[in-house]
């Protein structure tokens, strides 16, 4: 099956009721297609340690994942929200961790254990702190903890922990196996990825490095559909019959009389092959190019000007006033 193919509805994965369809389909994911094609916006390394001081050379904000010891608990008021603060340090520095709603995390990580953490650090009011972050056991960290993590645009209640595993699940079942329109000896002589390990490279990707060759071998891909659907319609305008007709210059002469400057020599060369497109037994389908000022306007217009004296309506839509 080939991607394009892969009509099915999101709601047909495990796990995805109405509420989430909703979710999915405010980010314009509403097909197995689109749920492969949701590109990742970024990436977190996660397979290196980043300790708590780099944050000074990330500008005061940037990506830390380290181990830590939690040094203590506080306990602030948010609104009418009692909230937890962890208090943690690890071989370079202290932080503290806001815990917005995960209260719970107290009786999860007391003072006195060592924590893998993982997240987005601040550095404001002269500390180091995070409200977007995960904790893990350090002795036997999840692939969570020791990979490349893809970082996705999100809506409604979805979470980037939640997605990924909404696009593991789809790739697992309809994207390992997808066929691939561009022949093998193309791709090989161009350094392109099969469709299946293209989207593996996007959303699951062993190096930091995999991400751009996929998206290199997805945007390929893209342009070389829109080739053979611009040579599939020229094709069928080629075969494509219609009567041909002779409409008068009568018109466009006396248009041409009143000017009061003459057609350069690719202004009348221009006339010539639409003439020629007017009068043929084929569709015409033309871009008019040339630099600003060159008088596309007025070819196009002269042109338009055989279909008015000839009885036939026609649009004209320009830029130019």
């Amino acid at each position: 099956m080939y991607l394009e193919e892969l009509t099915i509805p999101i709601t047909k994965l495990q796990g995805i009721g109405p509420s989430l369809g909703k979710d999915l389909n405010r980010l314009k994911i509403y097909t197995i297609t689109d749920l492969l094609l949701h590109l990742p916006r970024g990436y977190e390394d996660r397979s290196k340690l980043v300790p708590l001081i780099s944050i000074l050379s990330q500008g005061g904000r940037g990506f830390v994942n380290t181990v830590a010891f939690v040094e203590a608990h506080e306990y602030f008021w948010f609104g009418s929200q009692k909230t937890l603060k962890i208090l943690i340090r690890d071989s370079t520095s202290s932080a503290e961790l806001v815990c917005y709603g995960r209260n719970f995390l107290a009786n999860r990580y007391p003072p006195g254990i060592q924590v893998r953490v993982a997240g987005i650090f601040t550095y404001q009011y002269k500390r180091i702190q995070s409200s977007a972050f995960d904790l893990d056991n350090p002795n036997h960290p999840s692939e969570e903890f020791t990979s490349i993590l893809p970082i996705y645009p999100l809506s409604g209640r979805l979470s980037q922990r939640l997605l990924r595993k909404i696009l593991r699940q789809g790739y697992t079942k309809y994207g390992i196996n997808l066929k691939d329109e561009i022949p093998e000896t193309f791709r090989t002589s161009h350094s392109l990825l099969p469709i299946s390990e293209a989207l593996r490279a996007i959303h699951f990707p062993k190096s930091m490095e995999e991400p751009d060759q996929g998206r290199r071998s997805l945007a390929f891909r893209e342009l070389f559909s829109f080739q053979i659907e611009m040579i599939r319609r020229g094709l069928e305008r080629k075969v494509a019959v219609r009567p041909v007709r002779k409409l008068p210059l009568a018109l466009r002469e006396q248009a041409i009389q009143r000017l009061p400057f003459s057609l350069t020599e690719d202004q009348l060369k221009s006339l010539a092959e639409i003439d020629k497109d007017i009068e043929s037994s084929s569709p015409m389908a033309r871009l008019l190019q040339g630099d600003v000022g060159s008088g596309k306007t007025l070819v196009a217009i002269l042109a338009a000007l055989r279909f008015t004296e000839g009885g036939i309506q026609t649009a004209f839509m320009a830029p130019t006033e």
